[in-house]
């Protein structure tokens, strides 16, 4: 019996090693048949900050040498990477193209407008970017104001299309009527003037049809930098509005807090990221 009870020990030796190594395999952030909360949960404490911090940033693609892009993460986290859409894939060499927002928007024909959009993202897809910087959904208050865009990430948020002399950095004068007060499903009642009545409300209906990012502007509202403006991206934005996707900047905007910019960029990151702002696009 001796032999028997040898065998029996190093086969459940053996099934301890086998089960020991499966449960290793194993991560939950990667099993999709668990819900995206847990798995999120579950990636974010695997990650170090500085994976962390390395996922909150759009780095230049000059930044990145061929031995580098090869590289894959620790974790196997794909990396999220975008490109402006201007009008269409206007980045690649015989990329359609398309007019700016601001004439798609004169041919009130909502259905050529989302083909427009499905076309670009469909040639954005080809090159391997899954992110595009569009659309612009600004209000266009000033006929000198020149930016225009256009699919995937709503922009610029908030008031960019009636800035002082339709200036982009220049201030956007305007009131708040009724903003906090507002309630989503009474909207049409409620709405009067001002901010929530003329530049928010194609992100409400952005937020409700579920865009995954919003991006903020370079322009302030009566003063505030949008990059600084806390009670705009988290109070509003995130918590009444209840916008669950990320906040990225626009290109170099966190810079442009400080006055001059760059003259701080410490505080300026620290500034941004608590105001609400979940990644930035920047020079690193």
């Amino acid at each position: 019996m001796i032999p028997n009870v040898s065998v029996m020990l190093r086969v459940l030796l053996l099934l301890c090693v086998c089960i020991a190594m499966a449960e290793a395999k194993y991560k939950i952030y990667k099993d999709p048949k668990q819900p995206v909360s847990v798995r999120v949960e579950d990636l974010l404490h695997r990650m170090t900050l500085v994976e962390k911090i390395g996922k909150m940033v759009q780095i230049d693609r000059t930044n990145i040498t061929a031995k580098k892009g090869s590289l894959s993460t620790r974790l196997g986290i794909p990396m999220i990477y975008g490109i402006d859409t201007v009008h269409g894939h206007n980045n690649v060499y015989k990329a359609t193209i398309f007019p700016h927002n601001v004439g798609l928007g004169a041919t009130r024909d909502p259905a050529l407008v989302k083909r427009i959009g499905a076309a670009t993202a469909l040639e954005v897809r080809a090159t391997g970017i899954p992110y595009a910087f569009t659309p612009c959904i600004a209000v266009c208050r000033d006929p000198r104001w020149g930016r225009t865009k256009v699919v995937a990430c709503a922009k610029h948020f908030v008031g960019d299309g009636g800035t002082t002399k339709g200036i982009n950095e220049n201030n956007t004068v305007i009131d708040w009527q009724g903003l906090l007060k507002f309630h989503m499903l009474a909207y049409l009642d409620s709405i009067r003037k001002g901010l929530l009545k003329i530049h928010m409300l194609a992100y409400l209906d952005s937020i409700r049809k579920g865009v995954a990012t919003i991006m903020v502007f370079y322009s302030s509202r009566n003063g505030k930098k949008m990059h600084a403006n806390y009670d705009l991206v988290t109070k509003y934005l995130k918590g009444t509005l209840g916008f669950k996707g990320f906040v990225i900047s626009d290109w170099q905007g966190i810079d442009r807090i400080t006055s001059p910019p760059h003259a701080n960029y410490t505080y300026s990151v620290q500034t941004a990221i608590h105001a609400g702002l979940g990644m930035v696009r920047t020079l690193l």
